[in-house]
């Protein structure tokens, strides 16, 4: 077991982000501990009451060996995103017995101390259970949360544990009491029966808690029982011509209506923790959805929208398309996937019109032009005048919502990389290509094949994001970094990354020597044959690379697709982009491409843009826009250089 407390530093995005509905502080690392480097799988740290700048908690495994390195990272539970994983140097996990008191970013600082025989007076009580089932012989313990991981033995009735994390049913705990294994994961619930419960003996076992503590509760108490809201009636019709989807959903005897949003009161986008609406009625073709929510504190005005929810399997059934409803101020009834958008009680919508400048285009940049969805403004036909970015989306799923994406104004939607990638469901391991010669992940070629046909016959354009920079990740920085010393290291290294990659590609396709691409070398010459963050597995500019990254293309060209969007372009060499720009415009196709070039330097961007004739994502606009949105209106009066110089100097781009 190993106990830690880690400290941000205030203003930090680390601190922001932990300050978000949602947000946890993981302990991720290459072991299995430490959840493979997935914040998902990793030990998760408690905030400190009354401190939001301070994280705490313990790691328990048998297998945990003290030295090992690792990081911080802030990931959002509501949202499963990564919000903030630090930089800098790694942290070492300390010895048995010992305290690490360690510092977000600044891993320089740590220190240690004799960690606390027994719990300590600052600790909360809902983190402590009671085993009240098993009156066989205990619940079962296993080492894992999936059910079929292995068994550990048993917790006796009556133990008393403390929890480290709750994962659906699943509690990970660390024994406080009682006979049984030390630490593991059990069920809350066997059968409708609860197996543990929250109890206040520690209160008798442990010590009351505080009267500060106890005063920042009843605040807490007496703040939430104050709602803007006191029982709004709300009425939502769902049009089974218009939403067969939600209509079928609806037939469920465990479906319910939920009003998500994201804010905590409408469950930060989680429709477990959402407002529901649980009566419904048949009204021939239509479902109606109502109820009366009482105390929710929403501000009139928050957007959010309906779903249908499966309360049994806690899943969404269907999510409502369309534009975003608004929180009424008195008694409502809404349609499902409404057509047209509503009459917002504070007046934010639509905007102007017209949009005020406060400087010639000109300013910014070379040819630049601004489409505006509410006004008549319309782009040269050459290139799609707005592109919906289904980012993860299933090919299916785009499919399905094409009807609706053309009638929003839409001309191109984007898919994530379509080509089989780093087992997993999360978002980023699309940017880990696995095998460029089949498709699979979010369907197959067929599925995209149907979903350019339907594209196309709506005067849609599919365009593809393809990542040909790098593959998929092997191993961490640390392990490559100890490996350079190291042949019998490397070599097993390269063995795997061999193994991952084969049989098209093998180790001697990526760039040799390992460099870490960290920091400065971001930006500088270093970036084109970098490992990013020491670990991306750096492809090197080859005939049989190149060839194999053309079948890809034309894999997605036979597919339908008729657009591409070259990711991590600045760290790929122009004569490299050139070969695959080349293919593709000589294909006979008809065919848009743009480059992602991640940095405010204008001549990093010429690189680009004018020896390859292909524009890259203006990505000094967007740190202007947000230089503006985090600043405020004053803001606006500073030119984009100004802007984007300002953002370099304080995030480090």
């Amino acid at each position: 077991m190993a106990e830690i407390s880690v400290k941000l530093r205030a203003g930090s995005r680390a601190a922001k982000a932990s300050a978000v509905a949602g947000a946890v502080c993981c302990v991720v690392g290459g072991s299995s501990t430490l959840g493979h480097w997935d914040p998902k799988a990793s030990p998760k740290l408690t905030q400190v009451l009354n401190d939001v700048l301070t994280w705490e908690g313990v790691v328990a495994d048998a297998k945990l060996c003290s030295g090992e390195q690792f990081k911080f990272c802030i990931w959002n539970g509501h949202t499963h995103e990564y919000v903030w994983e630090e930089s800098g140097s790694m942290h070492a996990m300390p010895a048995v017995g010992l305290r690490l008191q360690a510092f977000f970013e600044a891993a320089s600082s740590d220190t240690t101390s004799q960690s606390s025989p027994v719990l300590s007076p600052s600790a909360q009580t809902d983190k402590l259970w009671k085993v009240v089932g098993g009156n066989t012989g205990g619940v079962l313990v296993r080492e894992g949360c999936p059910l079929t991981s292995t068994e550990l033995g048993r917790l006796s009735t009556g133990s008393l544990v403390q929890e480290i994390q709750i994962i659906n049913d699943r509690l990970h705990y660390q024994k406080l009491s009682g006979d049984g294994p030390a630490s593991g994961w059990i069920s809350l619930r066997l059968k409708g029966k609860d197996l543990v419960a929250r109890t206040s003996q520690v209160q008798s076992e442990f010590g009351t808690r505080s009267n500060e503590q106890e005063n920042v509760d009843s605040g807490r108490r007496t703040q939430s029982a104050a709602p803007t809201n006191s029982k709004l009636k709300i009425q939502v019709t769902v049009d089974h011509a218009r939403s067969p989807k939600a209509a079928e959903a609806g037939k469920l005897d465990s479906a319910a209506c939920c009003l998500v949003g994201g804010i905590p009161a409408l469950g930060s986008w989680d429709p477990k923790q959402a407002p529901k609406l649980s009566q419904r009625r048949l009204d021939r073709s239509t479902t109606i959805w109502e109820g009366c929510l009482d105390g929710i504190e929403v501000d009139a005005g928050e957007q959010y929208k309906y779903c249908i929810f499966d309360s049994v399997k806690h899943l969404y059934v269907w999510e409502e398309s369309g534009p975003m409803h608004f929180w009424p101020t008195s008694a409502a009834v809404h349609e499902f996937e409404a057509q047209q958008v509503e009459a917002t009680p504070v007046a934010a919508w639509p905007p102007p019109t017209t949009v005020p400048r406060s400087a010639p285009a000109a300013e910014l940049g070379s040819g630049a032009e601004i489409w505006i969805p509410w006004t008549e403004h319309k782009r040269s036909p050459e290139v799609p005048h707005s592109i919906l970015h289904t980012f993860h989306w299933p090919f299916a799923l785009t499919s399905e919502r094409l009807r609706d994406i053309g009638e929003l104004g839409f001309a191109a939607v984007q898919i994530s990389p379509a080509q089989k990638s780093k087992p997993g469901g999360e978002w980023w391991t699309r940017y880990q290509p696995q095998d460029y010669l089949t498709i699979d992940g979010l369907g197959s070629w067929e599925d995209l094949r149907k979903l350019s046909e339907e594209a196309d016959s709506r005067g849609l354009l599919v365009i593809a994001d393809v990542v040909f920079n790098h593959m998929l990740v092997v191993a961490n920085c640390q392990e490559w970094k100890g490996a350079q010393k190291s042949p019998q290291q490397l070599a097993a290294l390269k063995r795997r990354l061999s193994d991952a990659v084969g049989p098209v590609f093998d180790a001697e396709d990526f760039q040799w020597p390992w460099f870490e691409m960290s920091g400065e070398h971001w930006d500088n010459d270093n970036r084109y044959e970098g490992w990013g963050n020491g670990e991306w597995s750096e492809l090197r500019h080859c005939e049989k690379v190149v060839k194999v990254q053309q079948q890809h293309l034309q894999l997605l060209l036979d597919a339908g697709v008729r657009g591409f969007r070259f990711d991590a372009v600045k760290h790929m060499r122009p004569e490299h982009l050139a070969e695959l720009l080349s293919y593709v415009r000589q294909s006979g196709q008809a065919c848009f491409a743009y480059g992602e070039v991640l940095s405010v330097d204008a001549s990093m961007h010429s690189e680009y843009m004018e020896s390859l004739a292909m524009p890259s994502t203006d990505f000094p606009l967007t740190v202007y826009m947000n230089h503006i949105l985090m600043n405020g209106q004053e803001a606006a009066s500073e030119d984009v250089a100004t802007a984007c110089a300002k953002a370099a100097h304080t995030e480090g781009w």
